[in-house]
């Protein structure tokens, strides 16, 4: 598919796609931070869903790119962590999320994707700063990490390993 054939259903798209009288199952006073993700055919939106004291990810699915249903929340917050920034990826046929956890920086696995997802590292990295807006990634034979550091959404930092799933992510100097 070319990328034109892949933009061809956004001219028929009327925003917003996504609001906040979509989502039934929390007083929702806003959504943002969208991913969308395809499986099997289908198109998987993952955002995060603003409530009264909570940042949760939320999951709405479309054929076409154009109509949208929302589901459910899917990850809700854990503790007093907030998840928001749902980066979403597939390695290996299984897909793994890092939401913005706040102090942690966690990784998520999908045990019956998009709906249950199940918590494989609750430190990528060190519980030494506030990490938000985390973009896991593979190139040439490596993993690496983007991130902001310390919740000021300024500065932002780069990490590698070889293994996407350890806590031996380093911050390239």
């Amino acid at each position: 598919t070319s990328e034109t054939d892949f933009l061809k259903p956004f001219g028929r798209v009327k925003n917003p796609i996504i609001t906040k009288a979509m989502v039934t199952d929390r007083i929702c006073t806003g959504v943002a931070d969208p991913f969308i993700v395809m499986e099997n055919g289908r198109y998987h939106l993952f955002f995060e869903v603003m409530s009264a004291g909570a940042e949760e990810i939320g999951h709405a699915y479309s054929d076409d790119l154009v109509t949208w249903t929302y589901t459910q929340i899917v990850l809700p917050m854990a503790g007093n962590h907030r998840s928001a920034y749902p980066n979403v990826f597939k390695v290996n046929g299984t897909w793994y999320m890092t939401p913005d956890s706040g102090w942690q920086c966690n990784l998520y696995r999908a045990t019956n994707f998009p709906y249950t997802w199940e918590l494989v590292n609750q430190y990528l990295l060190p519980n030494t700063g506030y990490y938000n807006d985390t973009n896991i990634f593979f190139v040439s034979g490596k993993w690496y990490m983007t991130t902001a550091k310390d919740g000021n959404g300024v500065d932002l930092y780069v990490c590698d390993t070889d293994d996407f799933k350890s806590s031996a992510w380093t911050f390239v100097s």
